[in-house]
């Protein structure tokens, strides 16, 4: 199984507040609907970019605008494995090792 590191599709943008002068640093995730892996879960999901397109997606590469917009969709269920994990890993309050151990089998 790969456990390998996954991108996010995100968008950021840096600019200044005519009032103030403070310079602005903003971000977002993109999201979309889920998969069969995550419809269980969640009714949304992070656009997760295909790692052969991370190039594209972070403009090192040239892409056609209309393929930006196909890769705004859900991950293919087939390349992903659902793990349980303990509930606190929702609370901010929690940071510990023990959050990134699965509480079971594959979900």
């Amino acid at each position: 199984m790969d456990q390998s590191l996954f991108g996010f599709a995100g968008l950021w943008e840096r600019w200044t507040d005519k009032a103030s002068g403070e310079v602005i640093r903003s971000c977002t995730i993109i999201t979309t609907g889920p998969n069969e892996v995550c419809a269980p879960i969640h009714d949304r999901i992070p656009v997760i970019i295909d790692p052969t397109d991370n190039g594209k997606w972070l403009g090192e590469e040239p892409v056609d605008p209309i393929r930006l917009l196909d890769m705004l969709r859900p991950f293919p269920a087939e390349k992903m494995t659902c793990f349980a994990v303990d509930p606190r890993v929702g609370n901010v309050k929690y940071d510990d090792a023990a959050l990134i151990q699965t509480v079971g089998g594959l979900a």
